[in-house]
């Protein structure tokens, strides 16, 4: 209802970060924005759960043995077979960086659910910008599609992959049910921002 209204500006205030994070490269470009204090503590919970999941992910690539042959990969050309290989190296980082994260944040008392929508938001605001980009280079929304590096599938690709194998981890699978329902209610309203945001 909020996004719907606007009440609040909320549709202004997320065109204002992802403006500046896509076309300045620096989001603190963005106003300020003092949250009001019922918010506080879930904005924080998300922002833990983006930030144990980019960490996570990079120890992932160290704890499975990727970081040997990145050196050599960097200096040639990658052949398809390494592509995919790279791809792979990507997706385990991710569930590694996943498991890690909702460890953590369970550790802190909070449900698998609200521990893994903080990782998820990070890559739905990685294909917004993608989106927004896109967009601004004159490719109309309904066209956009989002590429994948030599190096690193898509980030609507690694969203995906571990909304699945989320379904198979011990400890969380019994809680898939409540996991996919935030999921979707997020996925609802970034794209009703997202379509209120650029028709402004």
């Amino acid at each position: 209802m909020q996004i719907e209204n606007n009440t609040n500006k909320c549709a202004e205030r997320f065109f204002d970060v992802l403006h500046a994070y896509v076309v300045l490269g620096r989001p603190n470009e963005a106003e300020p924005y003092p949250l009001p204090k019922g918010y506080i503590s879930y904005s924080e919970l998300l922002r833990q759960g983006m930030e144990l999941m980019v960490v996570g992910h990079e120890f992932g690539h160290f704890n499975a043995g990727h970081l040997g042959d990145a050196a050599w990969r960097s200096m040639r050309m990658l052949s398809e077979a390494e592509i995919y290989k790279s791809h792979q190296q990507e997706f385990e980082a991710d569930l590694w960086g996943c498991v890690l994260t909702l460890q953590a944040m369970s550790r802190k008392g909070y449900d698998s659910a609200l521990s893994f929508i903080g990782l998820d938001l990070f890559f739905s605001a990685m294909v917004l910008s993608e989106r927004y980009r896109s967009l601004l280079s004159g490719i109309r929304d309904e066209h956009f599609e989002e590429d994948e590096s030599e190096s690193h599938p898509s980030f609507g690709a690694r969203q995906a992959f571990l909304r699945e194998a989320i379904k198979h981890i011990g400890g969380i699978k019994e809680h898939t049910a409540s996991i996919q329902a935030l999921c979707q209610f997020y996925d609802g309203a970034l794209e009703h921002l997202w379509k209120i945001s650029v028709r402004t």
